[in-house]
């Protein structure tokens, strides 16, 4: 479809369990699709808020819609490990071209901010130990000349 008003227009004409609709920005994913239902499954094997994993079984290449939004800063799509473009389909759900065959398809939450936070987070967690170890050693010399003189 050419623009989302179009996109939603058009889920009123189409039955949303063998057709999705398919945003133009995304079409060079879906191309060399057969149109038509075909045999195939796709099952959820474990979930995670950041972490899905579904194995799938076709004869043809498939297009698997997934009821999760669409959001690609941060999500990736893994097929057999190997990192694969996702797309929007039917305005706001996942998309995934699926190869003939078996294969362990995974949508993954690794939002680049969200690393090097943790990393920031534990540069500074370990200088402030640092620092707090310093002062804690620091202040035991002191005390303890303190202690000597005293004696």
């Amino acid at each position: 479809m050419a623009n989302a008003d179009e996109e939603i227009t058009k889920l009123n004409d189409i039955n949303p369990a063998n057709q999705c609709i398919v945003d133009v920005r995304f079409s060079d994913q879906v191309s060399g699709i057969e149109k038509g239902s075909g045999n195939g499954t796709i099952k959820l094997d474990s979930y995670d808020p950041k972490d899905l994993v579904y194995s799938s079984n076709s004869q043809k290449d498939r297009i698997a819609v997934f009821s999760e939004i669409y959001y690609d800063k941060g999500w990736n799509a893994y097929i057999d490990g190997q990192l694969v473009p996702h797309f929007r389909c039917n305005y706001v759900l996942r998309g995934l071209k699926i190869p003939a065959g078996q294969h362990k398809v995974e949508f993954k939450f690794e939002p680049t901010v969200y690393s090097v936070g943790e990393k920031v987070s534990l540069v500074c967690s370990l200088l402030l130990l640092i620092g707090v170890g310093f002062v804690g050693y620091k202040e035991m010399a002191i005390g303890s000349s303190k202690l000597e003189e005293m004696i």
